[in-house]
C-alpha cells in the first residue's frame, strides 16, 4: 500500500528528466566498431557538442549500446561513424530508396548524463557517462540537471523494486523508467547521496580504466607495487581489490538505506548488496585478500 501511494503522491522520474532513445544506425556492422578496431587518431573522445564533432573532422565517436549488466560506470567499448554529423548514416537507404537509419534526439548527443542497459534479470544496469557519447536504443539515456542523486537512486534496490513491478519481463523501456516515483530527500540526505554517488562512480571507473578494455588504460594496478616481488605485488593488489569491493558495497548499502527509509519500505526492500551486483571483479583468491 505504501509503495502504491508513492506512484500517486510523489513526482515521477519522467516529470524531471524523460528517458530518451538514441541513434538507430540502420546497419551496425557497417557503422559501429570496437574502439580498438579503428585508428586511435580518428576517434574524438572529448566532444561537448555536435559542432565540436564536425570541427574535429574525426570519423569515430564513443557510442553507448547498453551492454551487459554493470552499474556506476563502464561498458564503454564501442565507437560509431558520425563523420560530418553522421552524413553516411543519415543517407543509408534500402532497396526501395527508403532511409534505414533513425538519428533520434540528436540534441542530446555528446551530453553528460546517465545510460542504462535495456535488459536486467536480477538488477538494473545504469551508469554515469561523461560528455562525448552518442547512444542507441539499447543504451537509452537520461540527462538530469544533477545526475548524482538520480544515478544513486536508479542504482539502488528501491528503484529496482519499482521497476520489477512496472516491467515484470525485465525489459526496461523508456516508458517504464519514466513512471517510477522519486525520493523526496532533505538537504542533508541530498548532500550525503551526492557524495556517495560520486564515490561509487570513482571506484568503478578506476576498475574499468585498469583494464585493457578501456581507452583510458595506462597500466595494470598490480604495477603500483613494482618494487616488490611478483608474488607480494599480486597479494597487495588482491588485498586492495578486496577492500575496494567492500568499500563499494558499504557505499551502496548506505544509499539503499537512505532510499528505503525515504520510501518507508523497510519491510519490502533489503539494503543488502550481493556479490553478483557489485561491478568489480570477484577474486577467486579471497584467502589472499584477508588482512
Amino acid at each position: 500500500e505504501i509503495a502504491l501511494k508513492s506512484f500517486v503522491e510523489r513526482k515521477l522520474l519522467g516529470e524531471i528528466c524523460m528517458p530518451v532513445v538514441g541513434l538507430q544506425t540502420g546497419d551496425n556492422k557497417r557503422f559501429v566498431r570496437s574502439w580498438s578496431e579503428v585508428s586511435f587518431k580518428k576517434i574524438n573522445f572529448y566532444c561537448n557538442t555536435s559542432s565540436d564533432a564536425i570541427e574535429s573532422k574525426c570519423k569515430w565517436f564513443p557510442y553507448n549500446k547498453g551492454g551487459e549488466y554493470r552499474k556506476w560506470y563502464g561498458n564503454n567499448n564501442d565507437v560509431v561513424n558520425w563523420e560530418n554529423n553522421g552524413y553516411e548514416i543519415k543517407n543509408i537507404k534500402d532497396n526501395l530508396g527508403k532511409i534505414r537509419s533513425r538519428p533520434q534526439n540528436e540534441n542530446y548527443y555528446f551530453r553528460e548524463g546517465i545510460v542504462y542497459s535495456l535488459f536486467g534479470f536480477e538488477n538494473f544496469g545504469v551508469r554515469y557517462k561523461e560528455n562525448g557519447f552518442l547512444f542507441d536504443v539499447s543504451g537509452s539515456s537520461l540527462f538530469p540537471e544533477n545526475w548524482e542523486i538520480i544515478l544513486a537512486y536508479l542504482c539502488s534496490n528501491v528503484s529496482f523494486y519499482f521497476l520489477k513491478a512496472l516491467a515484470p519481463t525485465v525489459n526496461f523501456q523508456v516508458g517504464d523508467l519514466a513512471r517510477i516515483p522519486l525520493p523526496d530527500l532533505n538537504i542533508e540526505e541530498k548532500n550525503n547521496v551526492n557524495y556517495l554517488s560520486r564515490c561509487c562512480v570513482d571506484i568503478v571507473k578506476e576498475s574499468w580504466d585498469s583494464s585493457e578494455l578501456s581507452w583510458n588504460f595506462k597500466k595494470q594496478n598490480v604495477m603500483s607495487w613494482k618494487n616488490l616481488s611478483f608474488s607480494d605485488a599480486v597479494a597487495n593488489f588482491l588485498n586492495y581489490q578486496f577492500k575496494k569491493r567492500e568499500l563499494l558495497r558499504s557505499y551502496e548499502e548506505q544509499i539503499n538505506l537512505i532510499m528505503i527509509n525515504n520510501f518507508e519500505l523497510k519491510d519490502e526492500v533489503s539494503k543488502t548488496v550481493l556479490d553478483r551486483d557489485l561491478s568489480l571483479d570477484i577474486s577467486s583468491e579471497k584467502k589472499v585478500c584477508k588482512d
